[in-house]
């Protein structure tokens, strides 16, 4: 008995698989850039603080600021764009620089790039250099 139900198994498993093959499968996909940012106390000098990061577009300058409470020597971390409700930075740039201030003092900064697939491509198409006509002589 456990032979027969085992060879009906494989040959189930095969059927769907044979289906599956048989019809065209249509994917799609989904991508979100994002990109986490910190900054840390390492030696826990100040016992705790506010940090400030203020994330800009390169491009268009746009700034988007967020505050985060960090205790003890623990990183402080925000997500972009999702923590800073950038919901529209797509429109504005793939290329952002951020600083943390602590204190009124900027401590940190940094430089990211946030793009999907088809943006990549379409920066490289962009920057290829351009082909010569003609024949060189």
């Amino acid at each position: 008995m456990s032979r027969a139900c085992a060879l009906l198994f494989v040959l189930s498993v095969g059927a769907v698989g044979a289906a599956v093959s048989a019809r065209q499968v249509q994917w799609q996909w989904s991508e979100s850039p994002s990109v986490r940012i910190g900054v840390r106390d390492k030696n826990d000098d100040l016992h705790g603080y506010e940090a400030t990061f203020v994330v800009t577009s390169e491009r268009t300058g746009k700034r988007w600021e967020r505050k985060v409470k960090v205790e003890g020597d623990n990183f402080g971390y925000l997500h972009f764009p999702d923590d800073f409700a950038a919901f529209d930075w797509a429109t504005h740039a793939t290329r952002f620089r951020w600083t943390c201030e602590v204190g009124g003092r900027v401590v940190v900064r940094g430089r990211f790039a946030l793009a999907t697939t088809d943006e990549l491509e379409s920066e490289g198409r962009r920057a290829a250099p351009a082909r010569r006509r003609g024949k060189d002589r």
